[in-house]
């Protein structure tokens, strides 16, 4: 955002949408985090530093995810995908 000249300073109103992180391949034994889980944490780090209000928030979980934002729209459609039936 820098990098464009944007600057964040207080709060402009900006909100956004934050999906994924899904814990899909079991941990043998749960000491690290996962690649979603590292994913959710800079997502969320980017979003509080550029004091960015979550208007969707949906993370975690054991079921993946399809995302599709239509920003025409201003929608946001997320669709399980569960480990079992996933190719």
């Amino acid at each position: 955002m820098k990098a464009g000249g944007w600057e964040p300073t207080g709060n402009r109103g900006l909100s956004g949408y934050l999906a994924g992180g899904a814990r899909m391949i079991p941990e043998t034994d749960g000491s690290r985090p996962t690649v979603g889980e590292m994913n959710v944490t800079a997502a969320q780090t980017a979003f509080d530093s550029h004091r960015i209000r979550y208007q969707v928030l949906e993370v975690g979980g054991t079921e993946g995810y399809s995302v599709l934002l239509d920003c025409e729209a201003l929608t946001l459609t997320c669709n399980k995908i569960r480990p079992e039936t996933a190719e």
